[in-house]
C-alpha cells in the first residue's frame, strides 16, 4: 500500500470502529488502510488524546494553502516602483486608478471541492465543454469603479486603447488631482504608444506595474 495523505477523521473513524468491536482486517479493507498505520494512531491517541500529533500546534504552526512567489521577481525593480507610488501619493491613494482584466468560460464558475462519504467519489453534473469566452475590463478607485467593459473573446491593443480613451479618461483628473494616476501591469497590449500619448496629453501619470509584482 503506497503512502498517501489520510485525514484526521478517516484516522478518528478507523479508531472508533475498532473501539467498537470490527474486525481489524475489515476495518483496514474498507478505509483502505494498513495495520501498522492503525496500531500508530492507536499510541499517539492514548498519549495525547488526538490522532494528530499537537508538537506542530504547540509551536503555534498552522496548515495553509502556499502562496507561490515568482523566482523571477527582481527586488531592486519592485523597491524602485514603490518609491516612485510613494513620491506621487499624498498618502490616501485617492490618485490612483487602477485597471485590470480578468475573463470567464463555462468552466470558471465550476465547483472544485464536494464531500461524499469514505471511499465514494463526489460527483456533480457540470458542463464539459467551455463554451464562449467572455473578457471583461475594469476600472477601480478607492471609492469603487469608475468604468468596465465586457467583449466576447479577448480584448488586444485597439479595444484596450479605446476602453481608456473613451471611458476611463473622462473620469480622471489633471495630475495631481485625485483619480490622475492610471497604474496598470505589464501585459503586452497595454505597451501602446498612442495610449501613453493619450494619458499625456490629458495631464494624467501612467504607471506600470514592476514585473512578477505579485
Amino acid at each position: 500500500m503506497g503512502n498517501h495523505r489520510i485525514s484526521p477523521d478517516l484516522k478518528e473513524c478507523a479508531l472508533h470502529l475498532w473501539e467498537l468491536g470490527w474486525d481489524l482486517e475489515l476495518i483496514v479493507e474498507f478505509l483502505c488502510i494498513s495495520q501498522t498505520s492503525l496500531y500508530q494512531w492507536c499510541n499517539i491517541f492514548t498519549t495525547f488524546h488526538s490522532v494528530t500529533h499537537p508538537d506542530l500546534s504547540d509551536a503555534g504552526l498552522t496548515q495553509k494553502l502556499l502562496h507561490k512567489i515568482a523566482q523571477e521577481r527582481n527586488a531592486e525593480a519592485r523597491c524602485k516602483f514603490f518609491d516612485v507610488i510613494h513620491d506621487h501619493s499624498a498618502g490616501l491613494g485617492d490618485e490612483f486608478v487602477f485597471v485590470n482584466e480578468m475573463s470567464k468560460n463555462n468552466h470558471t464558475t465550476a465547483c472544485r471541492y464536494g464531500r461524499s462519504m469514505a471511499g465514494e467519489c463526489a460527483n456533480f453534473v457540470d458542463n464539459f465543454v467551455q463554451g464562449d469566452r467572455y473578457s471583461m475590463v475594469a476600472a477601480i478607485t478607492t471609492s469603487g469603479y469608475v468604468s468596465a467593459r465586457v467583449v466576447l473573446g479577448s480584448f488586444n491593443t485597439v479595444e484596450f486603447c479605446d476602453f481608456i480613451t473613451d471611458q476611463v479618461i473622462l473620469e480622471m483628473n489633471p495630475y495631481p488631482r485625485n483619480q490622475s494616476i492610471l497604474v496598470m501591469d505589464n501585459c503586452h497590449i497595454h505597451h501602446n504608444a498612442e495610449l501613453v500619448d493619450i494619458v499625456n496629453a490629458a495631464g494624467d501619470h501612467l504607471a506600470f506595474l514592476c514585473s512578477f509584482h505579485s
